[in-house]
């Protein structure tokens, strides 16, 4: 989901746990091309990120999907990659379905690369549901009222986890690619288990967090904590553009004491304006335990370079 742009000519977007649902007809079912494991998940518990990781199929249609989370909750990222998507071209919407239960989610996604092979990188975070209709109600309220970040969708349930036994990617220019999951409600478990154990490397009271009575919130808009200026005129030069998923430490204070990139596809230039005028710039509202007592907290988020 992309929010909003700031200024004109080179863009930043910031992006948020949500989803913006686009009409795009479905593929006909003897175009799909289903591919069964073959390899194991594998987990990475990195220090900013978990991610899982799998192999499907075999030979020319070998593809791997990755999924990653950057911290507790629901919202996932999404990479698929192999030479299944080379013919795929950028600036394009997939429609991305974890079935069979769930409906389908149209979502933006950048072309990359990973580990040789072209890779498929979706935009902005998700969950393996879209919103229902009254959450893009909210959604679309908030919006209206420059307050995306505090949008927050009822949690999804290890059930319905449990009952995704499919991911489907259907990208114009190649048949729809269904990889053949099983049911992911072991290895979303493990990511949970991955992610409450990354707080805790972070220096965060698990517990406590367990029951804020208030995440860290933004003093004001973080769509204004980025113009078009701050966009690094060496990579503008050379029409870089990229995503920068990234992680600020939050002092009871409600002042910004680290950044941390989680992910990102570079250039390095990227990742350093990111933190050099985010911790300049971004202000927040201390989180609260459960008895309101300020507590230390994080805040998490990404930022896209586009050049429209």
């Amino acid at each position: 989901m992309v929010p909003g742009m700031i200024g004109r000519g080179p863009s930043f977007y910031f992006t948020a746990a949500v989803l913006t649902l686009f009409h795009q007809p479905a593929r006909a079912a003897d175009e799909s091309v289903r591919l069964a494991p073959s390899s194991t998940w594998q987990l990475d518990y990195a220090d900013d990120s978990c991610r899982l990781a799998r192999q499907f199929g075999e030979g020319e249609r070998k593809n791997l999907l990755v999924i990653e989370r950057f911290g507790p909750g629901d919202p996932i990222r999404v990479t698929v990659s192999g030479d299944t998507f080379r013919r795929v071209r950028s600036g394009k919407e997939a429609t991305l379905r974890f079935g069979p239960a769930e409906s389908e989610q149209d979502v933006a996604f950048m072309k990359g690369d990973w580990g040789g092979t072209s890779a498929l990188i979706f935009t902005g975070p998700l969950r393996i549901a879209p919103n229902t209709e009254q959450e893009e109600e909210a959604r679309e309220a908030l919006e209206e009222a420059n307050q995306l970040h505090l949008f927050e969708p009822a949690s999804i349930s290890p059930e319905r986890e449990r009952a995704v036994t499919f991911v489907s990617v259907d990208v114009s220019g190649v048949p729809e690619v269904v990889f053949e999951t099983g049911s992911l409600g072991e290895s979303f478990a493990a990511l949970r288990k991955c992610t409450d154990e990354l707080l805790t490397h972070w220096g965060i009271d698990v517990k406590r967090h367990k029951s804020l009575s208030r995440k860290a919130v933004p003093a004001g808009s973080p769509q204004k904590w980025l113009t078009s200026s701050d966009y690094p005129s060496s990579l503008l030069r050379k029409g870089a553009q990229g995503i920068v998923h990234f992680r600020l430490s939050v002092d009871k204070e409600g002042n910004v004491d680290g950044c941390h990139i989680q992910r990102s596809t570079r250039p390095q230039g990227f990742d350093d304006a990111v933190c050099h005028i985010l911790a300049r710039r971004a202000r927040f509202e201390p989180a609260l335990d459960a008895e309101g007592n300020p507590i230390a907290s994080y805040y998490l988020d990404t930022v896209r370079f586009v050049i429209p």
